[in-house]
C-alpha cells in the first residue's frame, strides 16, 4: 500500500476534505545537509502553524499493484533516478527532496518515519 500524507482541517469532515487535502510532503523545502530529524521537526512545526486545534494528519494510500495513477507518477518524475536511502534522525540528507521522493521505497520509509515522529509527539 502506498501512503500519501495530508492535513485536513476537521476530523468530522474527513471524507469531504480528502479530495481537497493539501499534500504535506511537498509543502516544505529540505535544505541540503539537514539531518532527517531536522526535516521531520520542520513538518511538526509546519503542522502547528497551519492547522486548527482539531486538525488531523491523514495517511491515505493506494495499492502497490498497477493503478490508473501510474502514468501520472511516471510523468511527474521526468526521468529522475535515485537510490534507496537508509536514514535515521541523525543522518544528513545529501540529495534533493524530489530525487529522494521519486524512489517509492524512500517515500514510504520517510512517511512511516514522519508518522512515528509525529505520533511520539501526540500529533
Amino acid at each position: 500500500m502506498t501512503v500519501n500524507l495530508h492535513v485536513v482541517p476537521n476530523v468530522k469532515e474527513l471524507e469531504d476534505q480528502k479530495t481537497q487535502a493539501r499534500s504535506l510532503l511537498h509543502k516544505l523545502i529540505w535544505n541540503k545537509g539537514s539531518m532527517f530529524g531536522e526535516i521531520v521537526q520542520g513538518y511538526l512545526e509546519f503542522i502547528g502553524r497551519n492547522s486548527q486545534g482539531d486538525s488531523c494528519v491523514v495517511f491515505d494510500g493506494y495499492p502497490e499493484s498497477a493503478t490508473t495513477k501510474d502514468t501520472a507518477h511516471i510523468r511527474r518524475t521526468k526521468g529522475i533516478c535515485g537510490q534507496a536511502v537508509i536514514f535515521s534522525l541523525y543522518t544528513p540528507c545529501k540529495i534533493k527532496k524530489d530525487v529522494f521522493l521519486t524512489i517509492l521505497q524512500n517515500k514510504q520509509k520517510f512517511i512511516y518515519f514522519l508518522d512515528e515522529y509525529l505520533s511520539n509527539r501526540d500529533v
